[in-house]
C-alpha cells in the first residue's frame, strides 16, 4: 500500500543566538506540499493537479495526516530512508498496518 501525505508548511522564523537578526525559513507564507512515501516533496497547486498526476479515480485514495515530528521520529525517518522506499509508511503508519 502506497500512501501520499500532504502537509502544510509555514514560515519558520528563527532568531540567531546573540544577535537581533531574524532568519526566514525556506517557505514564505502558507504553502501546501505533497510528501511522497519515498520523501519526494512537491508543491501542490490544487487537488485536481494531484488527482490528474496520479490518475486517481477517487479522491478518497489520498490520505491527509498531521504527524508529530520530534527527535525520535527524525531518527526513525533517517534510519528508514536508508532501508526502505516506503519511509513514511514504515515510520508513521507501521502501527496502523
Amino acid at each position: 500500500m502506497n500512501h501520499e501525505t500532504t502537509s502544510e508548511l509555514v514560515t519558520n522564523d528563527v532568531a540567531e543566538e546573540n544577535t537581533s537578526s531574524i532568519l526566514n525559513g525556506f517557505v514564505k507564507n502558507n504553502a501546501t506540499f505533497l510528501v511522497m512515501d519515498d520523501l519526494v516533496i512537491q508543491p501542490v497547486t490544487s487537488v485536481i493537479d494531484v488527482v490528474n498526476k496520479f490518475n486517481l479515480s477517487k479522491i478518497s485514495s489520498l490520505q491527509d495526516m498531521v504527524v508529530e515530528l520530534g527527535l525520535d521520529e527524525g531518527i526513525k525517518l533517517l534510519k528508514a530512508s536508508l532501508q526502505s522506499k516506503k519511509v513514511l509508511t514504515s515510520v508513521f503508519l507501521k502501527k496502523e498496518c
